[in-house]
């Protein structure tokens, strides 16, 4: 089972064991010289390519299988294996023409070289250009057989190769057909042929593709028509529905009117009694003409860029969603207001401003006519530099001090801006609503009697109930007034107001940033106040029971809606104040700024402009 070197093979004349030599070969494993010297081999002395000895018998199943005797060296001399490589490759072909000799003598080796190159195009079809390589070979082999002129049909391939569109290879193949129109060559004719064979297949294919866009380009238009009018319809649809409502909203407020009480008064607009300069400190009102002075055209694109900011109302929506208060103090980001200024300026350059303080303190304030309506009473130039005066003074000096409230700088600053109006404003301005309606042209006029709770109130009545705040009104009967107001303050980002109207009677939750979740915790805010005079009236009058059940509970769906995230504070204090004069609230966000530099005067004035 032994099997012999090669060399050693053929000295005996066994061509088939020779092949146990290239059987070797092919597994990686060369000849190593013998321990005796010289450059004979001996039997089965072969050694790894990485320098292991290994000697070689086959199995009873023909497998050839080596093992590394001890007595073997790893001494490799490249001499010998070279010698050895060359006498294998004369063994090799010596037995290759034996076997496939015939009358030709030189069959084997031509047959051998068919067989490669039969071999290279078979296995290069697949490659791309070794594919045109492999068949450009083929018909050089084929051509040199039938004879003919092997330059010309390069040139011919070169030119077929170097095409790139339809029409070039076109005016290419024309201009060959021109030139060897009187060639007697069939293989270029062939050639010929085969390209316009090609060429009109392109055609046929870019045909075929263009059907299929044109044929994709309708399906999307009628797609696209589709979508148009469909949402054309969607459209329509909301315009009808939008339209619906305001006529709706329209029919309730005529209805409104035509069921409010009749008051005397000698204006001849139900809607703007008081209309004019009310004096809180001597009770004295000055009235104004009913004349509507034109507004300012230039500054017509500007107040809405002064007022409404969506970006803001989102982030203090999902701030009121999450109840964090403390988190949210700090979550709505400072203007720029050197960026603000510059905004203001490119929409009206004549626009006057005013701007000092810096960091959180810094404010800018516009000294120009910013009315959205002309019914509002036009500020005078007095005003606004009595403002800008103001709004120069030291963070905590002291403005004006009227019941018990002391207002400094830092209160009036959060009235400029997008700034949060803060408690102390809130309080002061009820203060001077529930005094100008004590006043006897007030009560000619018939406006209500107005009680406004402290901006505390509601949450100490939320977190201990009836005892926690009865000793706020125990020098006063609030069943003794129309109006009672009670400001709410949510999660300390968020300022909604419940009016309580005993006139009605009846207990109403006004809010100007409303949420669709909201309908639950409102309506429990509602509960509590009505549990709340439940208890109150069992305390002023010797337990009595007042009537709950004839007072109404209403989340009021006509309230001004907010379109920002700071003006919470001014809604509440205008909706109080509109319906202190018996009025419906019919402002709107545009009318915020303009309002923001009443109010500032006024308070630091003790003094109420109507409307």
């Amino acid at each position: 089972g032994l099997v012999y070197p090669p060399h050693a093979a053929a000295a005996r004349g066994d061509a088939r064991k020779s092949f146990g030599g290239f059987e070797a070969k092919r597994k990686g494993l060369l000849p190593t010289p013998s321990d005796k010297g010289g450059n004979n081999y001996a039997d089965n002395d072969y050694r790894d390519r990485d320098g292991a000895s290994r000697a070689f018998k086959r199995d009873s199943d023909g497998t050839l299988r080596g093992y590394s005797p001890e007595n073997y060296s790893n001494r490799h001399d490249r001499k010998s294996e070279d010698r050895w490589e060359a006498q294998q490759k004369d063994q090799h072909n010596k037995y290759r023409k034996e076997s496939h000799h015939d009358d030709r003598g030189d069959y084997g080796r031509d047959f051998d070289e068919r067989r490669r190159d039969n071999n290279n195009r078979d296995t290069s079809r697949n490659r791309g250009d070794e594919s045109r390589r492999s068949s450009s070979r083929w018909d050089r082999d084929r051509d040199r057989e039938r004879g003919g002129d092997e330059d010309l049909r390069e040139k011919i391939r070169e030119r077929r190769a170097s095409s790139d569109s339809i029409e070039e290879r076109q005016n290419k193949l024309d201009e060959m057909k021109k030139e060897y129109a009187n060639s007697s060559d069939q293989a270029i004719k062939n050639m010929i042929i085969r390209m316009e064979n090609e060429l009109k297949d392109d055609r046929r294919r870019k045909d075929v593709e263009r059907e299929e866009c044109l044929k994709k380009e309708g399906e999307l238009r009628e797609r696209l028509a589709r979508e148009e009018q469909q949402n054309r319809r969607r459209r329509e649809e909301r315009f009808r529905r939008e339209e619906e409502e305001r006529m709706k909203k329209t029919r309730e407020l005529a209805s409104l009117i035509a069921s409010r009480p009749n008051i005397k008064c000698d204006s001849n607009n139900p809607w703007d009694l008081g209309r004019g300069e009310w004096n809180i400190l001597t009770g004295d009102y000055e009235v104004h003409k009913e004349e509507n002075e034109e507004v300012n055209m230039k500054n017509s694109k500007l107040i809405p860029k002064l007022s409404i900011d969506p970006e803001q109302m989102n982030m203090v929506k999902r701030m009121k969603g999450a109840g964090n208060g403390g988190a949210a103090m700090g979550g709505v980001p400072l203007p720029d207001y050197g960026k603000l200024e510059k905004t203001y300026r490119s929409v009206n350059a004549d626009l006057q401003m005013s701007r000092g303080g810096s960091g959180t303190k810094e404010w800018l304030y516009i000294q120009d006519d910013i009315r959205w309506r002309p019914d509002f009473i036009k500020l005078r130039t007095e005003v606004h530099d009595h403002n800008v005066e103001q709004l120069k003074k030291d963070e905590e000096e002291i403005i004006i001090k009227e019941f018990n409230i002391p207002i400094k700088q830092k209160d009036v600053l959060s009235l400029t801006g997008l700034k949060w109006i803060n408690d102390q404003c809130i309080e002061f301005y009820m203060q001077m609503i529930a005094k100008r309606n004590e006043t006897d042209k007030a009560r000619e006029l018939g406006f209500p009697r107005v009680y406004p709770m402290n901006t505390y109130f509601f949450t100490k009545l939320t977190s201990g109930g009836h005892s926690q705040v009865k000793s706020w009104t125990k020098k006063v009967n609030i069943f003794d007034y129309d109006l009672i107001v009670i400001p709410i303050h949510l999660f300390h980002i968020h300022w909604a107001v419940i009016i309580v109207d005993f006139r009605v009677p009846g207990v109403f939750y006004w809010d100007s940033m409303k949420g669709e979740d909201d309908l639950v915790m409102c309506r429990s805010f509602l509960s509590s106040v009505m549990k709340y005079l439940e208890e109150e009236h069992k305390s002023k009058y010797d337990g009595q029971e007042i009537q709950l059940k004839d007072y109404v509970r209403e989340i009021k769906e006509g309230c001004p809606q907010q379109e920002n995230g700071s003006d919470c504070g001014m809604f509440i204090c205008k909706i109080v104040e509109y319906l202190s004069r018996n009025a419906e609230p019919d402002f709107r966000q545009q009318d915020q700024p303009y309002f923001r530099q009443r109010m500032l005067w006024e308070i630091c004035n003790n003094k109420l402009i109507s409307p």
